[in-house]
């Protein structure tokens, strides 16, 4: 509050997927996440495979590799390479993902990576709601 001339730099972030059938079980899922906000940048990109039964209750799982990349001081490199499994049953996906650290960070952790755990619940629903953002 005391520096008024600080800037509040716009954030944008760009996020696409697709689904590819391979075979009728089989399909991959590449993605790539972009976002940019003032002298920051960061994208994270990889895939996963997506196993399905295809039964009337549909279990599937996926199994994938991505990689985070961001800039720093006009100089870009891999942050993190980050290995995830997710299991899909109907509503529900539990997923596991282990993050390892490439960048200097690597010191203060020894090389070793993170868990994280993902617990994501799909209502369905047939309404759609107008979401006001702010504007800054």
């Amino acid at each position: 509050y005391e520096n008024t001339t600080e800037t509040l730099h716009r954030r944008v972030v760009i996020h696409g997927g697709a689904e590819l059938p391979i075979t009728r079980e089989l399909s991959i899922l590449p993605a790539i996440l972009l976002m940019n906000q003032g002298e920051s940048f960061q994208t994270n990109f990889g895939a996963n495979f997506r196993y399905s039964n295809h039964d009337w209750r549909e279990v599937a799982i996926r199994a994938g590799f991505w990689t985070r990349v961001s800039k720093k001081l006009d100089a870009s490199h891999v942050d993190a390479l980050i290995f995830s499994t997710i299991l899909e049953m109907e509503r529900f996906n539990l997923g596991l993902s282990y993050d390892v650290n490439s960048s200097s960070l690597k010191d203060a952790s020894q090389s070793r990576g993170a868990f994280e755990v993902s617990v994501i619940y799909i209502h369905p629903t047939k309404d759609r709601y107008k979401v006001n953002c702010p504007k800054f």
